[in-house]
Protein backbone atom coordinates (compact mmCIF):
# COMPACT_ATOMS: atom_id res chain seq x y z
CA UNK A 1 0.00 0.00 0.00
CA UNK A 2 1.05 3.29 -0.99
CA UNK A 3 -0.06 6.02 1.08
CA UNK A 4 0.20 10.24 0.99
CA UNK A 5 -0.25 13.00 2.95
CA UNK A 6 -4.48 13.85 2.80
CA UNK A 7 -5.16 10.78 0.83
CA UNK A 8 -6.46 7.01 1.35
CA UNK A 9 -3.90 4.16 1.03
CA UNK A 10 -4.19 2.76 -2.24
CA UNK A 11 -3.09 -0.82 -3.25
CA UNK A 12 -0.18 -1.60 -5.67
CA UNK A 13 -1.41 -3.75 -8.44
CA UNK A 14 -0.21 -7.04 -8.55
CA UNK A 15 0.38 -6.26 -12.68
CA UNK A 16 3.22 -4.17 -11.15
CA UNK A 17 4.82 -6.90 -10.15
CA UNK A 18 4.65 -9.37 -12.71
CA UNK A 19 5.60 -6.74 -15.15
CA UNK A 20 8.88 -6.15 -12.90
CA UNK A 21 9.43 -10.44 -13.17
CA UNK A 22 8.56 -10.22 -16.73
CA UNK A 23 10.98 -7.59 -17.44
CA UNK A 24 13.95 -8.77 -15.20
CA UNK A 25 13.57 -12.01 -16.75
CA UNK A 26 13.50 -10.36 -20.44
CA UNK A 27 16.88 -8.70 -19.69
CA UNK A 28 18.52 -11.93 -18.69
CA UNK A 29 17.11 -13.97 -21.88
CA UNK A 30 18.05 -10.95 -24.30
CA UNK A 31 21.54 -11.02 -22.94
CA UNK A 32 22.07 -14.02 -22.68
CA UNK A 33 20.98 -14.22 -26.68
CA UNK A 34 23.61 -11.64 -27.27
CA UNK A 35 26.21 -13.28 -25.25
CA UNK A 36 25.54 -16.48 -27.82
CA UNK A 37 24.74 -14.86 -30.91
CA UNK A 38 28.76 -14.56 -32.02
CA UNK A 39 29.77 -18.20 -30.22
CA UNK A 40 25.96 -19.88 -30.85
CA UNK A 41 25.98 -23.74 -29.03
CA UNK A 42 26.86 -26.41 -31.38
CA UNK A 43 24.41 -28.98 -32.58
CA UNK A 44 21.15 -26.63 -31.93
CA UNK A 45 18.46 -26.42 -34.46
CA UNK A 46 17.58 -23.05 -36.38
CA UNK A 47 20.77 -21.24 -34.09
CA UNK A 48 20.89 -18.79 -36.77
CA UNK A 49 17.15 -17.48 -35.73
CA UNK A 50 18.70 -15.94 -32.47
CA UNK A 51 14.94 -16.95 -31.05
CA UNK A 52 16.80 -16.07 -27.51
CA UNK A 53 17.87 -12.75 -28.10
CA UNK A 54 14.19 -11.90 -30.02
CA UNK A 55 11.98 -13.47 -27.31
CA UNK A 56 13.90 -11.62 -24.59
CA UNK A 57 13.41 -8.07 -26.65
CA UNK A 58 9.62 -9.32 -26.80
CA UNK A 59 9.25 -10.20 -22.60
CA UNK A 60 11.20 -6.36 -21.95
CA UNK A 61 8.62 -5.01 -24.25
CA UNK A 62 5.47 -6.69 -22.31
CA UNK A 63 7.12 -5.98 -18.90
CA UNK A 64 7.44 -2.46 -19.37
CA UNK A 65 4.29 -2.13 -20.55
CA UNK A 66 3.01 -3.78 -17.30
CA UNK A 67 5.27 -1.85 -15.60
CA UNK A 68 4.16 1.58 -16.81
CA UNK A 69 0.06 0.70 -17.42
CA UNK A 70 -0.05 -0.40 -13.76
CA UNK A 71 2.77 1.80 -11.82
CA UNK A 72 1.88 3.40 -8.15
CA UNK A 73 0.93 6.42 -8.22
CA UNK A 74 -0.64 6.49 -11.46
CA UNK A 75 -4.09 8.43 -11.99
CA UNK A 76 -7.04 5.80 -13.15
Amino acid sequence: MTTEPGKEPQMIPIWFFIGIIILVYGLAIAITGLVTWSHPPAAVAMTRLHADFWWGLLMIAIGLFYVLRFRPGRKS
